[in-house]
């Protein structure tokens, strides 16, 4: 008994002691990321469909798109389909990004493909091409009770569930080879509708995946946003927990002096960790890394030394959106 009571006791201080940790929360630019220094044109091929897709050595050599062209854009398919609604979404939001958001000239791909197929060399230094590697949207459904004023009666409900891989690469015009390859599975599944008319349609479904992919591939060009949480560490001294409030106000520079004078003064763990996180937090990278040194030196715990590196990985994040915003 005493030992079922020490286990409960210790699982109930560790929630608590999760539950009052403060996270701090900043938004953090990062750099492009694929270095296109030299690179002045792209290409946007037509995404493909699952059923038109060719997949080969895990997608790690060029996925063409070139299949047939004109027969999509100029003919149009006889049948309309759920794949190609999304493939056509793809294609139309990733041209209006890249067309309002880049400083790269885009290359009609028509005319890449006329120099695919006459074997001469491509007007252009990268393109990007991809397609749905799997795809499955089901209409689900199931008997409930349906409270009517006859009273409770059998009913059948139905909703949708989407299920979606979608691939991107680029693609280097001069060496042939893939700069980058990005798999994404996506799933969503619909509200439950009692007519089976109202269930959402596969798009509607779909198309938040398709902003979240057509984003992940804008990663590849351009400096984004990126939310990034830091959780300090808890201290029964009053003091500590004094600067802890400041931090949750949001007061970092006060909390992290505060931390700061702390761990000058009672050699806390705790306030050194949280005054480096507090300068990771406000981009003082370099101040960042001399304390949380300095911490980890000094106590030798595991905590810091994982904080470090995420530290110096931050100075090499701002290290290359300078070096990128200089070329």
């Amino acid at each position: 008994m005493k030992k079922s009571f020490g286990l409960i006791s210790l699982a109930i201080f560790t929630l608590l002691a999760f539950s009052c940790s403060t996270t701090v929360s900043t938004d953090v630019t990062r750099p492009a990321e694929l270095d296109l220094e030299g690179v002045n044109t792209v290409s946007l091929l037509p995404f493909k469909t699952s059923s038109e897709m060719d997949l080969n050595s895990n997608g790690t050599k060029p996925v063409y798109s070139f299949y047939d062209y004109f027969d999509k854009y100029q003919t149009q398919y006889s049948k309309m389909n759920d794949e190609f609604d999304i493939v056509n979404a793809i294609d139309s939001k990733l041209y209006t990004k890249m067309s309002m958001e880049s400083d790269l000239t885009l290359v009609d791909p028509s005319a890449v493909e006329r120099a695919f197929r006459s074997k001469s060399t491509l007007p252009v230094d990268i393109y990007v091409t991809g397609g749905i590697t799997s795809f499955s949207s089901i209409i689900e459904s199931e008997v409930v009770e349906r409270t009517t004023k006859q009273g409770k009666i059998p009913a059948e409900k139905y909703w949708r569930e989407l299920n979606l891989s979608l691939l991107y690469q680029v693609v280097d015009t001069n060496t042939n080879t893939v700069l980058s390859n990005n798999e994404f599975d996506y799933s969503a599944k619909s509200s439950k509708e009692y007519v089976l008319d109202d269930v959402a349609t596969t798009y509607s479904l779909a198309e938040s995946k398709i902003n979240a992919f057509v984003a992940e591939i804008m990663k590849e060009f351009l400096p984004y946003e990126e939310k990034k949480s830091l959780t300090l560490l808890s201290h029964k001294d009053s003091a500590m927990k004094e600067a802890e409030k400041l931090a949750k106000k949001g007061q970092l520079g006060m909390a992290k002096n505060k931390y700061l004078s702390l761990y000058n003064s009672k050699d806390y763990f705790e306030a050194g960790y949280n005054a480096a996180l507090l300068l990771q937090a406000m981009e003082e990278y370099d101040d960042a890394k001399n304390v949380m040194t300095k911490v980890y030196k000094r106590f030798g715990d595991q905590r810091a030394k994982t904080a470090l590196k995420d530290i110096e990985n931050d100075i090499k994040s701002a290290k290359r959106l300078k070096e990128q915003q200089n070329q």
